[in-house]
């Protein structure tokens, strides 16, 4: 069964994983096999936005292997449209 939650920073090098196979297999990704993300900066993104009322950081797993991502984030939460 598939599991759809917030990303935690423990699962920085399974996001660092799913971004390497995305620009593996796919020519329209802003991820490069050449530039990983630090897994350190991935575990800080995935705590700023649990801590954030205005970003959403969503995952979709099979077991412990991330098969879906969708990032959403404010840029000016406080701006009215």
């Amino acid at each position: 069964a598939y599991e759809l939650r917030s990303f935690i920073p423990e699962d920085a090098q399974a996001l660092q994983n799913f971004f390497y196979q995305s620009a593996l297999d796919s020519t329209h990704t802003l991820h490069y096999k050449e530039k990983n993300i630090p897994v350190s900066k991935l575990q800080e993104r995935s705590k700023q936005a649990l801590e954030s009322p205005s970003d959403l950081c969503l995952g979709v797993f099979d077991n412990e292997k991330i098969i879906g991502q969708l990032f959403f984030r404010v840029s000016y939460p406080e701006h009215p449209w």
